[in-house]
């Protein structure tokens, strides 16, 4: 079996909901999880490693390894750099056929079922969403994101987007996205357009809607396997349709409600996941009405403002236009070449 390490880099109190991350991560035993973080390991779980770190220390090691100067002043900052998050664990990152990246606010399914070695003999990166990557551990892909430059006119040069205070998403559509559509051909795997492993879902409404098909669902996790089910405009499962199982679901940007203790996690076994709760009861009836969609939409877009206008006030203006203008110009090649986003 080709083996796989996933890293994540965590600065801060981890989420009320980690304890779901970790036990959907312990029951997918031949893959290891490693966190590096300032917090804590309270929970000992043997294929997830804490290393303990600093945003300080992290800026420096990626500093050296990339030999140059970089910005980041800012947690959030740091997904720019999971092309080279595997710098964080440096010798042990060798013994990996894969490794990759991987967010917290996820719940994993059985990644196995879906990443086969099959799958991995077959391609050498696997999806292009930052919320779960895969590198094969080789010179090439461990380099890709250097093929970008400053005359690159398709997509961020790693060099400005490291330079810039802004999140560029230079982790995916903004750069190694398209730097795999540039000089990978079909060495890549994608899912987002199909949505059968990876399953995101649009924070800006109430609803567990996709991007893609703009049909609704809640999820139902049982002992390591991720289900997804289908519901109408107001909720309700839809009970002629087949649950269906996936690799991952990612719940960004939502307060989620937990409904029963987490603090044991020998006795999470099964539990639904819905707008916006985590809960051990099947849903019954309507979760939320058409005017609680609408107040909910109006509260995330003005939160949404007050956050960029505050991104503003924080980072300045200068860095604002460059990055704005770049991500225009990346966004029309998406658009109207690749014919995505």
């Amino acid at each position: 079996m080709k083996t796989i390490g996933l890293i994540n880099i965590w600065f801060g109190k981890l989420p009320e909901s980690f304890p779901l991350w970790i036990k959907s991560a312990k029951l997918n035993p031949t893959i290891d999880f490693y966190i590096v973080t300032d917090q804590d390991d309270k929970w000992h779980v043997d294929n997830v490693t804490f290393i303990k770190s600093s945003l300080a220390e992290v800026k420096e090691t990626f500093e050296k390894e990339l030999n140059m100067h970089i910005k980041l002043k800012h947690p959030y900052k740091l997904c720019d750099f999971k092309p080279v998050w595997r710098f964080a664990l440096g010798e042990r990152i060798k013994k990996y056929d894969f490794w990759g990246v991987c967010d917290l606010d996820v719940i994993w399914g059985d990644i196995r079922a879906f990443i086969t070695d099959k799958v991995l003999e077959g391609y050498d990166k696997i999806f292009d969403a930052g919320i779960f990557q895969l590198y094969r551990n080789c010179d090439e892909m461990n380099n890709l994101y250097k093929r970008s430059t400053e005359r690159d006119s398709m997509c961020y040069s790693y060099r400005k987007a490291f330079k810039n205070n802004y999140a560029c998403y230079f982790d995916e559509y903004m750069g190694m996205s398209i730097l795999a559509w540039l000089h990978m051909n079909d060495r890549v795997l994608r899912d987002q357009k199909t949505e059968t492993v990876l399953q995101d879902f649009d924070w800006k409404s109430l609803e567990f809607k996709s991007y893609i098909s703009k049909k609704s669902f809640i999820f139902k996790w049982d002992n390591g396997k991720l289900y997804k089910y289908f519901v109408d405009s107001k909720g309700i499962i839809d009970e002629s349709a087949e649950p269906q199982e996936y690799g991952l679901v990612h719940i960004q940007k939502r307060s989620m409600n937990l409904t029963f203790d987490v603090s044991d996690l020998g006795n999470i076994t099964t539990y639904w996941i819905y707008p916006n709760t985590y809960s051990l009861d099947r849903p019954s009836g309507e979760l939320y009405s058409e005017e609680e969609k609408v107040q909910y939409a109006q509260k995330i877009a003005k939160s949404d403002k007050d956050k960029r206008i505050a991104n503003l006030k924080r980072n300045g203006a200068l860095d604002y236009i460059s990055h704005y203008l770049t991500k225009k110009r990346v966004l029309n090649f998406i658009r109207t070449v690749k014919k995505f986003y």
